[in-house]
């Protein structure tokens, strides 16, 4: 049944992409900035519907839009709009053709000329088509993940040209506190353009305004936490299911790369993953009754990763031992006894939450460098090198379990910016604000 579902998603999937290419791609061919506006619009989704003079078209990714969705729950006073990031990527792609187009990446927009002729003739496309985009949809501000996607830069001039404003809610916000500078520095060569940017924390804020990136100032930078965990703060608890543990699965050289280049600590760190993985397949093996569900990040290599794993030692497959790359976290944890994973913001959710953590331990292999989340905060994670320890803590220690509340607060006020919710209303309210502001200069 799930692989006539899987077959009948995919199926379904690949009809809207052909839908949207169409729409889209024509109206490049025709060179027809407005055709593509009417056909954006048509494209267009809308995410809630409550009347609001406030209404803001959002550029659609993954965990941004639960931030949204977030939003529309627990504050409601924005009316959002969205369209998929990709469908700009079309807009983008079909004026930078070329051979340096290849060379062309986020983190040298800024300061090389490659594909400067496309860059402006897509700037004067957008020149055209937004002002007519914008009256077919009755979007007021445009609201992005990110300040780095290469599709939105012209799209942002634009948008500064012509009075609308766009605005960050910066969601790549949460990294290890003490290796945060390595995290930053890949933002040096980047610029923001647009009207505000959003961060989920004090830590994040800092960090980009200490290297002085271009565009970015204190004026018009705000931190309101992080939305999404709204599900979690404002929501009450679900009854645990004692029947089911989840594991935000991580892919260790990607979990690693702000953190160390050392080659001969990534293959024991690479080496001490997939162990641990064992260990859990293992434990789902020994615990038949239990369900134990992997959630992967979206791409593809990160589900293989798993599965190469599973394949590797449990050719037969393991019938509790779920492997998925959708579904809603927030429910997952909710439901869960326990939350396994590295590195991850699933982990501060289910910490906010009351939930046990449990991480693998690199402590020996990183020798006493920073590495995770709990450097300084050790009383909230429980870390397991062997398949005893890890079952005790996921069999024993997570029933009726409960957290130092001192030892907590402390981590989310470093981390989200609160220890009782709220981020929903600060990010409308700025984002509010900003429309205001921009309204009063017009």
């Amino acid at each position: 049944m799930r692989k006539i579902f899987t077959f009948g998603r995919k199926i379904r999937n690949k009809a809207k992409s052909t839908l949207s290419n169409l729409l889209l791609k024509t109206p490049l061919a025709l060179n027809s900035p407005y055709l593509a506006a009417m056909s954006l619009a048509f494209l267009t989704k809308k995410e809630n519907s409550n009347g609001s003079k406030y209404k803001v078209l959002a550029l659609a990714r993954s965990i941004f839009m639960d931030d949204v969705k977030a939003m529309s729950e627990f504050s409601g006073q924005i009316e959002f709009l969205s369209t998929p990031l990709p469908y700009w990527q079309i807009f983008f792609d079909h004026f930078m053709r070329g051979p340096k187009y290849e060379l062309l990446e986020e983190n040298n927009y800024h300061v090389t000329n490659y594909c400067t002729e496309g860059r402006e003739k897509y700037f004067q496309f957008i020149m055209k088509f937004l002002p007519a985009y914008k009256k077919f949809s009755g979007f007021k501000a445009i609201l992005t993940g990110n300040f780095a996607y290469m599709p939105q830069q012209e799209l942002a001039r634009a948008c500064t040209k012509l009075n609308i404003p766009f605005i960050v809610l910066h969601k790549e916000a949460v990294a290890v506190s003490e290796s945060y500078e390595n995290y930053v520095n890949q933002y040096k060569n980047h610029k923001f353009i647009g009207a505000k940017v959003l961060f989920y924390n004090k830590q994040n804020m800092e960090g980009l305004l200490n290297i002085n990136m271009a565009g970015l100032s204190r004026d018009n930078s705000s931190i309101v936490g992080i939305p999404r965990f709204d599900n979690y703060f404002l929501s009450p608890d679900e009854k645990p299911n004692r029947k089911q543990i989840v594991f935000f699965s991580f892919w260790p050289r990607h979990s690693f790369r702000y953190i160390t280049k050392d080659e001969d600590k990534l293959k024991k760190i690479d080496e001490r993953s997939e162990q641990f993985f064992k260990m859990v397949m293992e434990l789902a093996k020994k615990h038949p009754d239990v369900s134990f569900v992997v959630k992967t990040k979206r791409a593809k290599h990160f589900v293989e990763y798993v599965e190469n794993i599973l394949n590797k030692y449990f050719k037969d497959g393991i019938a509790n031992f779920k492997i998925t790359n959708i579904g809603d976290p927030s429910e997952m944890i909710h439901q869960s006894l326990a939350v396994i994973g590295f590195s991850s913001t699933t982990l501060i959710e289910a910490i906010v939450v009351g939930k046990l953590i449990v991480t693998p331990d690199f402590d020996d292999i990183m020798a006493g460098q920073p590495w995770d989340y709990f450097t300084n905060h050790q009383k909230l994670v429980h870390y397991a090198r062997d398949i005893e320890t890890l079952e005790q803590l996921l069999f024993e220690k997570a029933h009726n379990f409960q957290y130092d509340r001192e030892a907590r607060d402390d981590f989310l006020n470093e981390y989200i910016s609160t220890t009782a919710g709220g981020a929903s209303k600060k990010a409308e309210h700025a984002i509010i604000e900003t429309i205001e502001t921009y309204n009063k200069l017009s």
